[in-house]
């Protein structure tokens, strides 16, 4: 094996190591940013993978400097683009979900407000 091939080797089984540390360090934040983003387990699963194996063939992970931030931002990239490749549009489930969630986010903000006020005047 010449110095080269070792070298290059070497190289892969460095980046192999960074993406395994770094995929456990950040599944967690990954999935539960991507359940709030599409609600469907097996696909974050999958978006994570997918964002995981693109990062090794890229083999620069040394040059990203914040990791946190760009594998956030390949989720939610990942995201849109699983949105804007399908034909059909968003389930009746889905939007059903989606709303619930924002009269919730609505109603805890309205709540927020009235306890401010009522603070203020105490």
């Amino acid at each position: 094996m010449s110095k080269q091939d070792s070298t290059k080797g070497d190289k892969e089984n460095n980046i192999s190591q960074t993406l395994e540390v770094s995929y456990k360090q950040y599944y967690n934040l990954l999935y539960n940013y991507g359940m709030k983003l599409i609600c469907n387990p097996d696909l974050v699963q999958d978006f994570i993978q997918d964002i995981f194996i693109k990062l090794h063939k890229r083999e620069e992970i040394n040059l990203i400097t914040n990791l946190k931030v760009y594998l956030l931002h390949a989720m939610r990239n990942t995201v849109y683009d699983y949105y804007s490749s399908r034909k059909e549009t968003i389930s009746i489930d889905e939007m059903d979900f989606l709303f619930q969630r924002m009269i919730l986010f609505c109603e805890n903000c309205i709540l927020k407000m009235i306890m401010s006020c009522e603070n203020d005047r105490i």
